[in-house]
């Protein structure tokens, strides 16, 4: 193996030891994009504001950025989608674990 592909195996690696949570796999699991009008966003990043969620019947909302791959946000709202609790998911294995445990606590 050349230096070239060693350094790309090992690159690739990192990527896997890190558990980012990436844009495929959350559309995967079920997130939708809704496409929001911030003229402000548009001219600082140059590209519409595209909100990345999963929502649950009960309250219980993943919230997915692609400008911060790096984390999910598991938010718990109120009828008013006023924000009552807030925590980071940053690893993809804890956000298929959490998503699991709505998905059968909605189901029962």
């Amino acid at each position: 193996m050349d230096s070239v592909s060693k350094f790309h195996e090992t690159r690739k690696d990192n990527f896997k030891k890190k558990d980012t949570i990436w844009y495929k796999d959350v559309i995967d699991l079920g997130f939708t994009e809704e496409e929001s009008y911030d003229v402000v966003y548009e001219t600082h990043y140059g590209y519409k504001y595209v909100i990345i969620e999963l929502e649950f019947d009960n309250g219980i909302c993943f919230i997915y950025e692609k400008e911060n791959p790096n984390q999910v946000r598991l938010l718990r709202v109120d009828s008013e989608e006023t924000i009552i609790s807030e925590m980071l998911i940053t690893k993809f294995s804890e956000l298929e674990r959490w998503i699991n445990f709505f998905k059968n606590k909605t189901n029962d």
